[in-house]
């Protein structure tokens, strides 16, 4: 945001503060900031919410904590996380695209360890399988970590050519369902962290990177 945005919300802030009567906190101005980025609140239900609470667990569990989570409603999603600032060099390893791929495929993951391999499937998780999906196909096509692909780097269009687009899609394919396995796995292993993840945002509605860290430290 610009700084006359970031104004506009300090100002709101004040605003909302003097028609409730009270004193401008870190609480009012996060929601402030909320209303101002994403629109007013909403009520989905108290399953929607564990869906959403349940979704960003598995980012914490790969040793990653966000910096923010929040299962409150507004505007047209029903909640977020904001993942961790990255330090250093932008440089991804391998193993760290396939560390983002898990944490995309958390959501379901979680819904089927959680509901079932039927009640656990959504359409919640549209965007989430769009960005694992991006990422399998670059690894393919941009970034030659495929021994069987090769080191050549495949335009979008070419991928889409004939032969060679199935072959992308069934690689891709296999990419996203090795790392679900996996996803499954850690979330089989670490129920009892969802949960408690999950209760804590239940009652709080929102939880900073201290206060997930301090869920994840009851359970060590």
């Amino acid at each position: 945001m610009s700084l006359a945005d970031l104004e506009n919300v300090v100002n709101l802030a004040v605003r909302n503060a003097d028609k409730k009567g009270c004193c401008i906190d870190c609480e009012l101005l996060n929601d402030t900031f909320e209303l101002a980025l994403l629109g007013e609140e909403k009520s989905w239900g108290k399953e929607y919410a564990k869906k959403i609470a349940w979704h960003a667990c598995i980012c914490s569990l790969g040793g990653k904590t966000p910096n923010y989570l929040t299962i409150m409603a507004r505007g047209s999603h029903g909640g977020y996380m904001e993942h961790a600032s990255t330090e250093g060099s932008p440089l991804r390893t391998k193993e760290e695209l396939l560390w983002q791929i898990r944490t995309a495929l958390g959501g379901r993951a979680t819904g089927i360890v959680c509901f079932g391999s039927e009640n656990g499937l959504s359409i919640g998780v549209a965007k989430d399988l769009e960005v694992a999906t991006r990422i399998a196909k670059n690894m393919l096509t941009n970034y030659g970590m495929d021994d069987e692909f090769g080191l050549v780097v495949v335009s979008n269009d070419k991928a889409m050519e004939g032969g060679l687009s199935e072959i992308i899609h069934n690689k891709v394919n296999a990419i996203l369902k090795s790392q679900m396995a996996q996803a499954v796995e850690i979330i089989e292993a670490n129920v009892g962290v969802v949960y408690d993840l999950v209760e804590a945002l239940l009652c709080k509605n929102s939880l900073s990177k201290v206060e997930i860290e301090e869920v994840l430290k009851g359970r060590k």
